[in-house]
């Protein structure tokens, strides 16, 4: 499955979210959508999507980390997890997976 473009990604300028190179590449433009939007909640918009290459990494490695624990536990507890919503590290996975689907399903 092809992959996001890399990151660190940065805004440049107050709309753009570009991908630093070498060579630099458009990410995004994230420009005013409705008349009500402040220039600061845009900026706030593309700040959050600049890190989310970062944030992606960090889901992993949480996600890693849980799992970790869980098998190191797991043989002492019984019932550790019922895979409902009240989980922590089965929330955390769940929603690794969606992302990972969505972006797998864009590409297709």
């Amino acid at each position: 499955m092809p992959d996001h473009t890399p990151g660190p990604w940065r805004m440049h300028g107050t709309r753009w979210i570009v991908a630093e190179g070498p060579p630099s590449r458009y990410i995004a433009d994230v420009e005013q959508v409705y008349e009500t939007q402040s220039k600061d909640e845009r900026l706030a918009n593309a700040r959050l999507i600049a890190k989310a290459p970062e944030m992606l990494e960090l889901l992993k490695e949480l996600v890693q980390a849980l799992r970790d624990v869980q098998n190191a536990v797991a043989p002492f507890v019984i019932g550790l997890c019922e895979g409902d919503d009240k989980c922590l590290s089965c929330r955390v996975d769940t929603l690794l997976r969606e992302v990972l689907d969505e972006q797998r399903d864009q590409l297709a």
